[in-house]
């Protein structure tokens, strides 16, 4: 081996060594921020207690049943179609604690810059381009505001990216298993990878591949519409993929309304397509790529998503639209490498591309995120958080609990947990509060009836409570 090519391995292998060490690094800092978020009650219901509940379920003697819908027809399948928990399980036999969910999604979302970093280098051949592009996947608005708000979806992330890879390294074996495994995570991520697949086609050496990947995708649509009948559901349609007009913000009258739609178009498609926009439009920007001039159009269509948080894609209801945001980040990946390729110093170019995207890396992290407008930051915990692990072993082990939407998280698995909602009082043998948390998700008539309720005879506060604020509560009738 020539000295040139040993220098080259070694740059090489430098150069992945920095990639895995960003990775690291940036996973110590999510699972900080993680833990102190879990640990000061500002973690969601939805996105840690219900999916906690349904990874950890099998375990507890129930099979995909969902809090927020106990009574359903089958099981939770029949809502979202989401195997990918199921895989989850086994872990929660060593660990059976909601962070285990919330190391898993941490860790997919860290992981994930690996190899879209190893993707980058291949696309551009530019090593410090890569580890600039990875910095700034680790730092945009979207990628942090996922984090906070604990999606389940986050666990395909890194899946899409590695299909990814696997199709400009022509492994089709690793693009294949890639997809089936992102699409195992949210049944309507078959919507936005087939629009992307079949976008492939453009591309003639990666057609056969690209056909197989759809054809995959629309199979598990199918297959997933065919579960989803069988465990309750009317039709399939994954709740972030229903089309929903928000009109109540446009205006009192209805000729308000009107002049709204007339004055206002791009904001009512957002509103009215949500999701199904967003991912067209995501799936189809590397159409844009096919002559290196209207990657212009691409690096700047993806950056409107990347750094900013305006306009159209204030309506797009990304919570439901993760799938977007790796083929977003891969059309400006595609679009940095058509460029660079007319630029004279490749070298210098690199260098100047490298600082852009750190400087815009730490203007995006140091901005609020969607996600409640809280910073990326780590959460400060009280000792009135700090009470809660004792609060809880008040609680019997195997007794049927309501428990108000910061606590339910926190609350030890079992089979009959509920969030407090008026449906599910008379389910439960134990109520437990947080009198200085945020308010519970209660309409207002709702809130009252389940507040009057709480102060009757049918429910008693056993003791000793209150301790710093929390309220547990027994039904008068339990012993």
């Amino acid at each position: 081996m020539s000295d040139l090519s040993i220098e080259n391995h070694t740059r090489e292998r430098t150069f992945v060594g920095a990639v895995i060490a960003l990775a690291a690094l940036v996973f110590a800092r999510y699972m900080w921020v993680t833990c102190t978020q879990y640990a000061s009650n500002r973690t969601f219901l939805a996105d840690v207690g219900v999916f906690n509940v349904l990874c950890s379920g099998p375990l507890h003697g129930h099979w995909l049943r969902t809090p927020l819908a106990p009574d359903a027809p089958g099981n939770y399948f029949g809502i979202h179609f989401q195997p990918y928990l199921l895989l989850l399980t086994p872990f929660y036999a060593i660990y059976d604690h909601a962070l285990t969910l919330l190391t898993a999604q941490t860790f997919s979302l860290a992981a994930a810059g690996v190899p879209f970093a190893l993707a980058v280098r291949r696309l551009t051949g530019s090593r410090l381009a890569a580890l600039g592009m990875q910095f700034l996947y680790h730092t945009n608005h979207f990628i942090l505001s996922m984090h906070l708000a604990n999606h389940p979806e986050s666990l395909a992330i890194p899946w899409i990216f590695i299909a990814f890879l696997g199709l400009l390294t022509d492994r089709r074996w690793l693009v294949y298993t890639s997809t089936i495994l992102a699409l195992m995570v949210k049944g309507d991520f078959a919507f936005f990878l087939l629009i992307f697949w079949l976008s492939q086609l453009a591309w003639p050496s990666q057609r056969r591949t690209a056909i197989t990947a759809a054809a995959i995708c629309l199979g598990w649509g199918l297959l997933a519409t065919a579960v989803s009948r069988f465990c309750g559901a009317q039709w399939f349609i994954d709740n972030g993929m229903t089309p929903v007009s928000r009109f109540q913000s446009m205006g009192s009258t209805g000729g308000d309304i009107v002049w709204y739609l007339v004055t206002h178009p791009l904001d009512v498609l957002g509103r009215i397509f949500r999701s199904p926009l967003l991912a067209l439009l995501a799936s189809t920007g590397f159409l844009c790529l096919l002559d290196w001039r209207g990657a212009w159009a691409g690096v700047a269509a993806a950056a409107v998503f990347l750094i900013t948080d305006d306009f159209i894609i204030r309506n797009l209801d990304y919570y439901y639209s993760y799938a977007a945001i790796p083929l977003l980040m891969m059309s400006a990946a595609r679009g940095a490498a058509l460029v660079m390729d007319r630029v004279p110093s490749r070298q210098l170019a690199s260098r100047i591309g490298l600082t852009a995207l750190v400087m815009i890396g730490v203007y995006m992290y140091r901005q609020p995120t969607r996600t409640d407008g809280y910073p990326h930051a780590p959460f400060p915990i009280t000792d009135h958080h700090r009470l809660v692990p004792d609060v809880m072993k008040l609680l019997p082990p195997d007794a049927s609990v309501a428990a108000q939407y910061d606590l339910f998280p926190r609350v030890p698995n079992r089979r009959d947990l509920f969030p407090m909602r008026e449906q599910f009082l008379d389910r439960v043998e134990y109520v437990v509060l947080d009198a200085q948390g945020r308010a519970p998700d209660l309409t207002g008539e709702e809130r009252i009836r389940v507040s009057d309720r709480l102060s009757s005879a049918e429910w008693a506060l056993i003791e000793p409570t209150p301790l710093d604020g929390y309220i547990i509560l027994r039904r008068a009738s339990s012993k």
